[in-house]
C-alpha cells in the first residue's frame, strides 16, 4: 500500500493511519479458503458443540421475583455466594429452597 501524501497537515493517528502500509510487520494476507468443505463444517460444529448454557431470565422454566430480607442475611448469602464462584445467589436460594420444599418441583411437573 503507497504512503498517502499529506493534502493538509495531518493530525498523529491519520499520520499514523497512512503509514500502515508502510510498516513491514503489518502484512495482508489474502483470505484463504478452507481445503474442503468438511473442515468447514467441521469448525461449525466445534463452535456449536461449547454453546452457553440458556440464561435464566430466558428459560421458561425459571421465573423472576423479587422479595425483601434482612440485611444481615442478604450479606451472609452474598459472602457464600463469593466463595463459590461456580454459583449464584440464585443458585445458593434454590438449593436451600429444594431442601425445604422437596415434592414442590415433582408437584408442578406431573401437574402440567
Amino acid at each position: 500500500m503507497p504512503t498517502r501524501r499529506p493534502t493538509r497537515d495531518l493530525s498523529k493517528a491519520d499520520a499514523l493511519l497512512s503509514n500502515v502500509g508502510d510498516d513491514p510487520e503489518v502484512q495482508t494476507s489474502p483470505a484463504t479458503a478452507p481445503a474442503s468443505p468438511s473442515e468447514s463444517s467441521k469448525k461449525q460444529t466445534s463452535k456449536k458443540s461449547k454453546a452457553k448454557p440458556l440464561a435464566k431470565s430466558k428459560d421458561p422454566d425459571f421465573h423472576k421475583t423479587m422479595l425483601y430480607m434482612p440485611t444481615a442475611l442478604f450479606v451472609a448469602l452474598k459472602q457464600d455466594a463469593a466463595g463459590k464462584p461456580d454459583e449464584d445467589m440464585s443458585d445458593i436460594v434454590i438449593k436451600l429452597l429444594r431442601k425445604k420444599y422437596p415434592k414442590a418441583e415433582a408437584e408442578y411437573n406431573s401437574s402440567y
